[in-house]
This record gives C-alpha cells, structure tokens and sequence, in this order.
C-alpha cells in the first residue's frame, strides 16, 4: 500500500482536494476565504452534501423558477443536503473548512456534472445577485429563511 499525494486545486475562492471519487460518490475537502463564494449552479445527476469542519457556510437554493430561494446556515458539526436538480450556491464570511460529498444511485457521479449561471469569487457584503445581507443570517446559525 501506497500513500497518495493529493494536490489541491485553487478556486477563484479558495482550494479543492479530491478525496474519493467513483461513479456513485465523490468526497471533496474544501477550504474558503473568507468573503469566499462559489458559483450560482446546479448538478443535474448528483446530490450535494455539505459538512462543515470549521467555520461557517451560508448555503441559498433556488426553486425551479429560479427566483425564490431558500438560506441555511451551516456552523462546524452541521450538514445540509442539496437534491440533484437544484440550483445553489455557498458563501462563507470567515475562513471555513468543509467536506463536500456528491451521490448518485444511478452512478452518475462526475465532477463535469455541473451548469453554471454564474462565477465564484470573493468579496465582503451581500452573496452575489441575492441583495441579501447574508451576515446576520450566519449569526442566528441553523436557520433556514426564504426571500419570498
């Protein structure tokens, strides 16, 4: 038995590290800046789940119009599930480490199973396109409020 390297790959918003990936199921390690936010996107054959080490993440989906959405806040110990077929996008206020798995019964699994809408990046404020004040939500921690 060997032990492997692995590299991490830089996102506008932080680093990527793939765990363990096979047709059914692709783990992750994440870590965000910051002000750190991925792209607005959606994953047609997988489902996203979201564990979070430390920090705190700030998860928005949308409904299949795309115009309402959905927050949760996720603090260290908490996960949060995103069904295959629905739009989302992360933001973090502080530095956070997370673990990132995707499934799929139907061994669909694929790190090119993504449709963006948008770009990640950073910044400080509101999540992009949302004109929400997103950092009194990562304070109340747990909750999940709508825009409409």
């Amino acid at each position: 038995m060997d032990v492997t390297k692995i590299q991490a790959t830089d996102k506008l918003w932080g680093k990527t590290w793939p765990v363990f990936l096979t047709r059914h199921c692709e783990v992750w390690a994440i870590e965000v800046v910051a002000g750190g936010y991925c792209s607005r996107h959606v994953h047609h054959y997988k489902s996203n789940c979201f564990f979070v080490k430390s920090g705190s993440l700030f998860v928005r989906w949308w409904d299949n119009s795309r115009v309402k959405s959905k927050f949760a806040t996720l603090r260290a110990g908490d996960s949060f599930d995103i069904e295959a077929g629905v739009a989302h996008q992360f933001q973090v206020f502080e530095p956070t480490v997370a673990i990132e798995t995707y499934y799929s019964e139907e061994g669909r699994c694929s790190p090119e199973d993504i449709q963006r809408f948008s770009v990640g990046g950073v910044h400080d404020g509101c999540m992009e396109r949302g004109g929400i004040n997103a950092k009194s939500l990562i304070k109340d921690g747990g909750q999940v409020a709508t825009d409409g």
